[in-house]
């Protein structure tokens, strides 16, 4: 098999606003060109892994129960999706009830588990809708490198990702479509980046005139145009970061 490393995408202005709020600690930060990785013809909904193959990818969890998915910048930061730390009236949660959970395969279990000192929520969140849907969270005390603890690699500046890339989508999410019961063990999918007008254009047809699927230049947009059964699932909890600026969203 090829030692080829996933595309995480990850774009310019991620670099710049986690730079912006962590000055010197982001410097661990490894910055890469990065290659395509290797397909599965098996997969429907998603297959399992293991937190060896991305021992970056860590839990975000809500008292007992996980709410989002994260990767590990540096031994102490993690970047995640802003909408995880709101409650469904729009108001920020306590820091005090979010753990991060890290060097584990299994859902809610092993692993070492760390409590969260510091969120910062993109300045510009939600505006407009789901833009920006940007965390980063310092956890008390620095994690110890393993093989199951490790730092993602994001692209360099002015880094494009071409149409049709392959990219993997990882998470502890549900693997079909109208199930609610999120997976026991780390799933990933291999999908394609989507060129973004297009994606803009379906997704003006779902908005009926509304703002509701607003696609911003902010955006990526992947999964497989015309196949069903292969993406990552759109619900909120258990989702990874790797398709859209630092988070997966409504795309």
């Amino acid at each position: 098999m090829k030692n080829s490393r996933s595309v995480f995408v990850f774009l310019l202005c991620v670099v710049n606003w986690v730079s912006c709020n962590f000055g010197a600690e982001v410097q661990q930060i490894g910055l890469s060109n990065t290659s395509t990785v290797e397909t599965s013809s098996r997969i429907i909904g998603g297959t399992e892994t293991t937190i060896e193959t991305y021992p970056f990818a860590v839990q975000i969890n809500r008292g007992n129960s996980l709410v989002c998915g994260g990767s590990l910048l540096t031994r102490q930061i993690v970047l995640s999706a802003a909408h995880c730390f709101f409650d469904e009236d729009g108001v920020l949660i306590d820091i005090f009830h979010f753990r991060v959970r890290a060097g584990t395969t299994n859902n809610n279990s092993g692993g070492t588990v760390v409590r969260i000192s510091r969120l910062i929520i993109h300045e510009k969140y939600n505006i407009p809708l789901r833009d920006n849907d940007i965390a980063l969270l310092q956890m008390r005390f620095p994690l110890t490198l393993s093989d199951s603890i490790g730092l993602v690699e994001i692209p360099k500046q002015n880094f494009v990702l071409d149409d049709n890339t392959e990219l993997k989508q990882i998470g502890w999410g549900s693997t079909m479509e109208d199930e609610l019961r999120m997976s026991p063990v780390l799933m990933e999918v291999t999908v394609r980046k989507i060129n973004h007008e297009l994606c803009r254009q379906r997704y003006q047809l779902l908005a009926n005139g509304t703002s509701l699927f607003l696609v911003t230049d902010s955006m990526l947009c992947a999964g497989l145009l015309g196949v069903g059964g292969k993406h990552f699932p759109r619900r909120r909890r258990g989702l990874s970061t790797f398709t859209k600026i630092g988070s997966i969203s409504f795309l």
